[in-house]
């Protein structure tokens, strides 16, 4: 299931530019939510502007592909098999590996020299995530797996994936601008932000709130730490700390996929930690997502409707958003 207003009329193909930027920036980017994927499983996936295919092989391991076969052009995510750790075409049969390596044509002695192009693949914190580079590099940094100890297991609800007619460093740059909170979300106004270090493919920035924050309907106004971790243009974990309420904290990792020129998919698995039995776990893991949703959706009213100002007339109250914009160029340029 997929949300936003552009689910409702989307259809793939050229854009007329917003961004002044390519839309397929150099990174890690999810394209499937591993639990869904079991052994043998095939999934057909349309990412950064291509289409894919996703496999497990029978011994766990992830592979991601490009989705048609070097032979006669089939499509290994539409009636593909999986045998061992091999993808088999449906239309002749050749068996390729997950390094994209023809290993086996039926009835011939030897395989073909053919291959399929092979994406660096991740399996990290519950998502399978493919390395995209326009020039074919390497991966150069990796994602971080998340704390574990204490927290639920991550929940990817159907209404926390949205498809949404922007661009990755659109939402990303949510992270840095503090002046919306208030406007948008209602969180009163935030503290002064600290300009974090950009240096590098991750930096961290917090944020500190005080107003009617707290997702289970507390009375008065409440304290809210908000950190969030940001791993290039594609992954952002956001962890809150309600001060009256500790030690109960609430965690999302924000997945941005690129889809085409115009469009990004957002999938945002859950957790919670600090909190006593699995009835109040769930009751406030359903309340959060609840509201996790609305306020999501609220930015998305904006983000797809919104042009992007290369030189923004930017406040005192505004985060640091230009040197954000700076940071983001390595991605994008």
């Amino acid at each position: 299931m997929l949300r936003g207003v552009a689910a409702q009329e989307w259809q793939p193909g050229p854009a007329p530019g917003r961004f002044p930027f390519t839309p397929y920036p150099r990174g890690w980017f999810a394209v499937a939510w591993g639990p869904d994927l079991g052994p043998g499983d095939v999934r057909a996936v349309r990412a950064l502007g291509q289409d894919l295919v996703v496999f497990r092989g029978m011994s766990g391991s992830v592979a991601v592909l490009d989705a048609h076969c070097p032979h006669l052009g089939a499509h290994l995510g539409f009636g593909g098999q999986v045998e061992g750790d091999w993808l088999r075409c449906p239309f002749h049969a050749w068996a390729f590996d997950g390094d994209g390596r023809c290993r086996d044509v039926p009835e011939q002695p030897q395989p073909a020299a053919a291959s399929c192009g092979t994406w660096p693949t991740r399996e990290v914190n519950g998502m399978i995530l493919a390395w995209h580079d326009p020039q074919h590099g390497e991966p150069e940094w990796e994602v971080e797996p998340v704390e574990e100890e204490g927290w639920s297991p991550f929940v990817l609800d159907a209404s926390c994936q949205w498809l949404v007619r922007t661009h990755a460093q659109e939402i990303v740059e949510n992270s840095v601008d503090a002046a919306h909170l208030p406007v948008v979300h209602g969180m009163g106004q935030p503290e002064p932000v600290v300009r974090p270090a950009f240096d590098g493919p991750s930096f961290e920035i917090t944020l500190h709130t005080v107003g009617d924050g707290a997702p289970i309907g507390m009375d008065g106004p409440v304290r809210n730490t908000t950190v969030a971790r940001i791993w290039g243009l594609g992954l952002l974990q956001v962890v809150t700390y309600f001060e009256p309420l500790l030690p109960m904290q609430q965690r999302s990792l924000i997945h941005i996929t690129p889809v085409d020129q115009e469009h990004v998919i957002v999938r945002a698995p859950l957790s919670m930690r600090g909190v006593d039995g699995p009835v109040v776990d769930e009751t406030l893991l359903k309340a959060w997502t609840d509201g996790f949703a609305d306020g999501f959706e609220r930015d998305i009213a904006v983000w797809e409707h919104k042009v992007f100002r290369p030189l923004p007339r930017l406040s005192r109250s505004d985060g640091p958003v230009m040197h954000f914009r700076r940071w983001a160029a390595q991605f994008t340029g």
